[in-house]
């Protein structure tokens, strides 16, 4: 049986929490994961503290809670730490994958460490689709890899191993340094194609200036050579 930590990062996602989450935990349950769910709190200014409180009742949910918000990573370095399962991922709330995918890359974990995906289909916006082919491009040329898609959400880790990388980033770049990590310490994985989803409900938490911030980050990271 496949063991597994799911990471959940909340901040200020009352809309969705508890559906979402239900759906999660559901389809988990039903395809018999040995499981554990982690949700990380990020100090959220709506009631999704008093939403994740309520589903800690589930016997299989751990509930992290941060003062403040610091960031995608800053939360998923938290989960890093918690996780008790011989794997590791990390599913945003606003669920932007079928779920089902889970089933196809539990296919390729017993051959590889990390299980990558790539966005073979694409329903957000053309402006959003533009940000994430410009950002691919630049941060494989900048760092001279081949990964076909740096933010794409599901990946499947081994949790030894996330646990040493090295990681400075507390915001979008996380995913970036996932892969810097895999690269330099040369780990076995797979890329599997995955459709993308766009949130049906709920504000995004991605802010108009933050390409800006991930296109800066990446000429930083290459100047300082930090991993």
């Amino acid at each position: 049986m496949i063991s597994l930590s799911i990471i959940i990062p909340i901040y200020n996602e009352e809309e969705i929490i508890k559906k979402n989450f239900n759906i999660i935990n559901n389809f988990f349950k039903n395809s018999k994961f040995n499981y554990e769910i982690i949700i990380i709190e990020s100090g959220s200014t709506d009631k999704s503290k008093t939403i994740c409180q309520d589903l800690v009742v589930n016997p299989n949910v751990k509930l992290f809670i941060q003062n403040k918000r610091e960031g995608w990573g800053s939360a998923l370095k938290v989960g890093y730490s918690k996780a008790t399962k011989k794997f590791t991922t990390f599913i945003s709330i606003d669920l932007p994958f079928d779920l089902s995918i889970y089933n196809i890359a539990f296919e390729k974990i017993n051959y590889f460490d990390f299980v990558l995906s790539y966005r073979n289909k694409d329903e957000r916006t053309i402006f959003r689709r533009f940000l994430s082919k410009s950002y691919n491009l630049l941060v494989n040329n900048v760092f001279n890899m081949k990964f076909r898609s740096i933010n794409s959400t599901l990946k499947i880790m081994n949790t030894n191993l996330i646990r040493n990388f090295i990681f400075y980033d507390n915001g979008w770049f996380h995913d970036a340094e996932i892969l810097l990590n895999i690269k330099r310490k040369s780990i076995k994985y797979i890329e599997i194609p995955v459709p993308v989803l766009d949130r049906k409900a709920g504000i995004s938490k991605v802010k108009i200036y933050d390409p800006i911030i991930l296109f800066y980050k990446v000429f930083i990271y290459k100047i300082t050579d930090k991993i």
